[in-house]
């Protein structure tokens, strides 16, 4: 990407914003008042007549040529203010942008709508996770929001967006889109606060996650029905397999309270 950016750069400099320079200077240019159109003087250099006299300039238009010098110099100061200016402002045109720098820019393609359907689902069961254990631990609520499948959140989520629009499902869905960051950065900002000055969460609190979830769920709506379901099997598979694990991971957990085991004593040493 910054060895094409270079060249255009590269380019403008030196071709484009130097010709705009001498066109823009040819206009503001004034010929002398004379009309000889020369602007050469002679009266630097030496020339003595025999009555002693020094020698008149060549040129009529020499009595007023201080004056022309600074209307040459101001008119060069204009023009090459307007050439930088103008260069500038068509580095900064969105038009010149997306003619100039974007087609040197290749952008990825989107990957199935089956790829971002499922991490959002499980993005919605972490939301909800979050909002069961904010009251006790803000901190290990707000961790949820930045770990596990919300760590490509917000790509999967403009990808449904595009989705939304390129299939014609829902032309409001790049509001709908925004609508869910507000409602997410929200909820996140009250936990955040709840943090710093070590005090529960707020009251108001179970409202906004109230109304990220069902954000969430508009922006899920716009998916079509069948890849929806397809997603959630996927996730009624993944619950079934992670209850299972949790359940296995309990029951190999040593107890406390257990009396030891008389047959460890035939493998340990003698005293």
């Amino acid at each position: 990407i910054l060895l094409p950016l270079a060249s255009v750069c590269k380019r403008l400099c030196l071709d484009w914003l130097p010709k705009l320079g001498v066109m823009l200077i040819m206009q503001h240019a004034q010929l002398s008042p004379s009309g000889c159109g020369i602007r050469v003087f002679r009266a630097d250099l030496p020339s003595v007549r025999p009555s002693g006299r020094s020698a008149r300039p060549f040129c009529s238009c020499a009595s007023t040529r201080s004056n022309q010098q600074q209307q040459q110099q101001l008119s060069r100061r204009q023009a090459l203010g307007t050439a930088l200016g103008t260069g500038y402002l068509l580095l900064s045109s969105p038009a010149y942008a997306a003619r100039g720098l974007d087609r040197y820019i290749k952008k990825k393609g989107l990957d199935p709508i089956d790829t971002y359907v499922p991490p959002v689902l499980q993005a919605r069961d972490q939301l909800l996770k979050a909002g069961e254990i904010m009251g006790k631990d803000a901190e290990a609520a707000r961790t949820l929001l930045r770990e596990g499948a919300f760590d490509g959140l917000r790509d999967n989520i403009r990808a449904l967006g595009e989705y939304a629009v390129q299939n014609g499902s829902a032309k409001e869905a790049p509001t709908l889109v925004k609508g869910f960051f507000v409602a997410l950065e929200t909820y996140d900002r009250s936990l955040f606060t709840a943090i710093r000055y070590s005090k529960p969460v707020e009251e108001g609190i179970d409202q906004q996650l109230q109304d990220a979830v069902q954000a969430l769920d508009r922006v899920l709506e716009t998916v079509p029905a069948e890849e929806l379901s397809k997603a959630q099997e996927v996730m009624r598979v993944i619950r079934e397999k992670l209850t299972e694990v949790d359940a296995a991971s309990k029951d190999l957990a040593p107890a406390s309270d257990a009396a030891p085991d008389p047959n460890l004593k035939l493998f340990l040493p003698k005293t």
